[in-house]
């Protein structure tokens, strides 16, 4: 059911939307709370990371940071 939902609104709205609120979304605070999943989902070794999850702020700074 899920998927035939998803697969609807995905005609629907056209792509170049979908990727801008995308980003928009990832740049924004609004990101802050995904950014612990992000890191768990994709196995991503915070050792590494040249600040803590908390000083990021945004999806988007998470993931340009510097290692």
């Amino acid at each position: 059911m899920y998927d035939s939902i998803q697969l609807t609104v995905m005609k629907l709205i056209p792509k170049r939307t979908i990727s801008r609120f995308a980003g928009a979304f990832a740049r924004s605070r609004f990101s802050r709370p995904f950014i612990s999943a992000f890191a768990r989902k994709y196995a991503i070794d915070l050792d590494e990371a040249e600040l803590t999850l908390a000083d990021y702020h945004s999806l988007t700074e998470f993931f340009i940071r510097k290692l």
